[in-house]
């Protein structure tokens, strides 16, 4: 059985890399020379057409990471409702107003202009990546991105955040999000005291790598929280997903822990030799 890989135009770089390490075809849109091949979607909800030709006989084609689940996960405010419907505990969510996502009327709660929120929250777009979205309300200081996001999220502490690659349902890497004081002062060189300060303070809530923060291999699985390694487990089920890297917050009390899952990246980064680790598990699946 034979794959090609469907990569979104954003994610070319690691889906012409991955497709390279797998030695299979890839673009960004289906065409004639993927005829009789199976498909790989790396972030890409683009139609392909269900029925192939192999062999000389019709078939259905069959899909790693189904167009419904990738577009489901794309959507990080369906995705974070949908967990919720299913049980599992996530962030408070707002809507803005009366707007829609993709013709469909949310269920969750709206706030207004005039609304009170005692508590720090986030505001983003529906579809975003690496956190370049992120507005920040009630933290103390001013810091915000976009006038009217299209959703809040509330902001969950004292946290650590996690990202979990899943492979159809098995754990392949577990990675734990660090701060790191060199890329800060990279970052921040030729700011005034009172510019590195504000932001140094913005990047205690907003954790990406343009505030000094990456993500780093964590080599013992069992050392992370097992409420973390079980949530992300479900997250993917929801969605129905045979692959992804779940990004969850960890908080822990005198009284009590608890994971609240993020989003789903259906293409994750894959620097270091986490490239090596999909080509391989996607090649062991795709047999």
């Amino acid at each position: 059985m034979s794959y090609f890989l469907l990569y979104h135009p954003k994610t070319r770089p690691t889906g012409r890399a991955l497709a390279k390490a797998m030695g299979i075809l890839c673009g960004t849109a289906y065409s004639p020379k993927f005829e009789g091949m199976d498909v790989i979607r790396w972030g890409n909800i683009r139609d392909v057409p269900v029925i192939t030709e192999r062999e000389g006989r019709a078939v259905l084609r069959t899909e790693i990471n189904c167009q419904r689940a990738v577009t489901l996960a794309g959507s990080k405010l369906r995705s974070l409702l949908t967990w919720k419907e299913h049980g599992i505990v996530t962030p408070h969510v707002w809507r803005y107003g009366q707007r829609r996502e993709d013709g469909h009327r949310m269920s969750e709660d709206f706030i207004s202009d005039d609304a009170l929120v005692e508590k720090a929250f986030f505001g983003r777009s529906f579809r975003h990546s690496r956190g370049t979205d992120i507005s920040v309300f009630n933290v103390g200081f001013s810091m915000v991105g976009h006038e009217k996001p299209d959703y809040y999220i509330e902001y969950v502490e004292p946290r650590k955040e996690y990202r979990i690659h899943i492979m159809r349902g098995e754990i392949i890497r577990a990675q734990k999000k660090f701060f790191g004081e060199e890329l800060f002062q990279k970052l921040t060189e030729g700011a005034s005291d009172e510019e590195r300060e504000k932001f140094r303070q913005f990047s205690q809530f907003v954790r990406n790598n343009e505030t000094g923060w990456r993500m780093y291999d964590i080599q013992d699985a069992e050392k992370v929280p097992v409420d973390v390694l079980n949530v992300a487990k479900k997250c993917m089920l929801v969605l129905g997903l045979d692959f992804g890297a779940v990004d969850i917050v960890f908080t822990k009390s005198d009284s009590r822990s608890r994971a609240f899952p993020l989003e789903v990246n259906t293409a994750p980064g894959l620097r270091d030799d986490n490239l090596e680790l999909y080509a391989t598990h996607l090649n062991s699946i795709a047999q």
